[in-house]
């Protein structure tokens, strides 16, 4: 008799040991999938923020008052701004590796707003005019990083249409002539990294309407110089 008890509560222990061990097993697998759910979720946060910060970099508007900035440098608000603009025309490369006619151009017309007459005789035309134009050299030089021109008074000194008059470089010429004016349509800043690149369509129409208007695209690509301002670095014409 005493035995049989003895069977019943062995069989009675190890019942309870196996449905211990389930009841643990059922716990270990609960807790295991929850821990799973939690780490996938958290593993995936990092990759959709990433995603989103880029999208955001992407779309990224340039500012108005950039934009307007950016203007200036094009040919948008001095008073040589036709000649200015137009300069570009048909010009393809970075602004400091193309010809120094065109760099003394570009800075003559940048700097229309600087310009002062000097009483001084250099040749008939400052004669017959009793006075001569003339850009100062430190005008030359803010506007020649503008356009990331080096050594801006270098190009003026063998240019035959200025004389160096001691803070000045002196226009030897008779005046300009408007041949064409300009139109601009289609505009269109945009980022492309931290370089900002600007396009538009320029029109051209002859004063004398005696050739056909002529339409270019025009883009300019600014790049920020050591002191963060940007600059005009290269420009890209061709025929629309």
């Amino acid at each position: 008799m005493e035995n049989k008890k003895k069977k019943g509560c062995n069989i009675l222990i190890t019942i309870s040991a196996i449905c211990a061990l389930v009841v643990v097993g059922l716990c270990c697998f609960q807790l295991g999938t929850t821990y799973g759910k939690k780490e996938t979720t958290s593993s995936k946060k990092p990759e959709v923020t990433s995603n989103s910060n880029s999208n955001a970099g992407e779309d990224k508007e340039v500012p108005e008052e950039v934009v307007e900035e950016l203007k200036e440098i094009i040919g948008y608000e001095t008073s040589g701004d036709q000649f200015l603009h137009r300069a570009f025309i048909g010009a393809n490369g970075v602004i400091d590796q193309l010809d120094s006619d065109f760099k003394v151009a570009i800075l003559d017309f940048a700097t229309a707003d600087s310009r002062k007459d000097i009483p001084v005789a250099f040749d008939e035309n400052c004669i017959e005019m009793g006075s001569c134009p003339g850009i100062p050299i430190t005008a030359i030089e803010n506007a020649a990083k503008k356009y990331g021109i080096t050594n801006p008074t270098k190009f003026f000194d063998e240019s035959e249409t200025f004389v160096k008059s001691g803070d000045y470089y002196v226009w030897l010429g008779s005046g300009y002539g408007i041949a064409s004016s300009i139109e601009s349509s289609n505009f269109k800043a945009s980022y492309q990294g931290e370089d900002i690149i600007i396009e538009e369509d320029l029109t051209e129409t002859y004063s004398d309407e005696t050739e056909e208007q002529g339409k270019y695209h025009i883009s300019y690509t600014f790049k920020k110089n050591s002191e963060g301002d940007y600059y005009l670095y290269s420009v890209t014409s061709k025929d629309a």
